[in-house]
């Protein structure tokens, strides 16, 4: 077989793939829900509730009660499976930063979860009016944080961390959207596409969010939680470096639009006004992640014009400025 003959075989090849992948893109790709701009553009959340300068452990009723307090349109929380199947707010894949203890949360059950204590995070103390709430002072349950942000009007970003048994906690999700009719006031997030495009195959009126950042995959191997198995191949720098570029652009621009999300995640670092205006033209939301500077903050949402959701650690509305809190 001459040069030509195999160029010209390997190029029908590539041909052929690339023709392939254009049609099951768009066999399978799934339609858009609904605009939910109207819903979400111009809110601003509480990242893990609150993450600031007070003793107040983030993803806890305590954080999310300091930042219904200071003005909050919402607040985002991190999920996960205990051993018993219980979904427990948590960030980590591990206990050992944000309690006075150690191990996997899949593999402690509910109660044990709950048996321990928080650690101090700050010594500036903060006195709430009522903290007489059974799971005010330990790792509480997703029902719990729905049913307490719901008593406020507070809206719900979750972001979804579960790896270890993913069929069960969307089953989950989704059967609590229905109870207690979440459409409007919560969507989902997560950094996996594959939870993002189960769920919108099951429950379309669900809001989903795909979250991307720099280096995600890098952050994964570093992260040491165990949240993601990635290939053995990602060990390589080099790979994982080339493999994240290419996830930054596709995100966007195909990954989403490929599951239908209604709204992206993007890192504050990746927001650029091309971005904006090409989800703005779609009837997508961006929620830009962590936002902690008055300045940036307020850059974004006049980019935005009424299509972008900040997520901040403390910059809620009412008495902070740039992440000190006033005292009154």
């Amino acid at each position: 077989m001459d040069l030509l003959t195999l160029t010209l075989i390997v190029l029908l090849q590539i041909i052929f793939f690339i023709l392939l992948c254009i049609i099951l893109y768009r066999h399978y790709r799934l339609q858009r829900g609904a605009d939910v701009r109207k819903h979400w553009g111009g809110s601003v959340l509480g990242h893990r509730g609150y993450r600031g300068v007070y003793n107040i452990p983030e993803n806890s009723l305590q954080s999310i009660q300091y930042a219904y307090e200071h003005g909050v349109d919402g607040i985002e929380v991190d999920i996960m499976l205990t051993k018993d199947k219980h979904i427990v707010v948590m960030h980590d894949g591990t206990v050992d930063r944000v309690c006075e203890g150690t191990g996997r949360v899949c593999d402690m059950t509910l109660d044990e979860l709950q048996a321990l204590k928080f650690k101090k995070v700050g010594t500036k103390p903060y006195v709430f009016t009522d903290t007489t709430h059974p799971e005010w002072n330990c790792i509480p349950t997703l029902q719990t944080v729905i049913r307490y942000c719901q008593e406020r009007n507070l809206k719900m970003m979750i972001e979804l961390k579960e790896y270890h048994d993913p069929l069960s906690i969307r089953t989950q999700l989704i059967a609590m959207f229905a109870q207690y009719q979440l459409y409007d006031t919560a969507y989902i997030a997560t950094f996996n596409p594959l939870h993002l495009y189960a769920i919108r195959t099951i429950a379309p009126q669900i809001t989903v969010c795909l979250l991307y950042c720099c280096g995600i995959l890098e952050w994964y191997v570093t992260d040491g939680s165990g949240e993601m198995s990635l290939p053995t191949i990602i060990n390589f720098r080099s790979i994982r470096y080339i493999v994240d570029l290419f996830l930054q652009y596709c995100t966007p621009y195909l990954i989403a639009p490929y599951i239908g999300c209604q709204m992206i995640g993007a890192q504050n670092i990746l927001v650029n006004q091309t971005l904006i205006d090409t989800c703005n033209t779609s009837g997508v939301c961006v929620d830009i992640w962590t936002v902690n500077n008055t300045a940036e903050k307020q850059w974004f949402e006049r980019m935005g014009d009424g299509c972008v959701v900040v997520t901040s650690d403390r910059l809620f509305g009412r008495g902070e400025e740039d992440g000190v809190v006033q005292s009154a």
